[in-house]
């Protein structure tokens, strides 16, 4: 959690940051800890309109799951099937969070199944499953 810190101290207007944030987040509520003094800096400095901005906007309580696949569907080909990669994850670790497991599950293995490798959120979706026992033999 302190180079996540670290990311957002450094610039926190930049996509990095706002990354850094959104992993932080997720770390941070598994522990049941509060972090908005954490995400402040990026909440206050970066763009979160632009992407990664909407999974922070939905971390956060403000967008919906489906507005964020929606932001995710703006780019090229490319720049979709990244950005709809980690909208998916995220918007499984929110599913997560709010106790609904269906949906988290659902979430996980989409971005588990549409993720390259290395990509953010091909790895953490992966280890999600693997927690919650969710592993089947579709697994990449």
């Amino acid at each position: 959690m302190a180079d996540f810190e670290h990311v957002i101290s450094a610039e926190p207007s930049s996509n990095n940051a706002v990354y850094a944030a959104l992993m932080l987040h997720v770390a941070m509520k598994r522990q049941g800890r509060d972090h908005a003094q954490q995400l402040a800096p990026v909440v206050q400095a970066a763009d979160l309109l632009k992407w990664p901005g909407p999974p922070l906007k939905l971390l956060l309580g403000q967008m919906e799951a489906d507005e964020v696949m929606a932001a995710a569907a703006n780019g090229g080909a490319n720049m979709q099937k990244r950005r709809v990669c980690e909208a998916n994850y995220f918007t499984g670790e929110d599913a997560l969070i709010h106790n609904q497991r269906t949906t988290a599950l659902a979430r996980f293995k989409a971005a588990r199944d549409g993720c390259p490798k290395g990509n953010i959120g091909y790895d953490e979706a992966a280890a999600d499953l693997r927690r919650l026992g969710a592993l089947d033999a579709s697994t990449k």
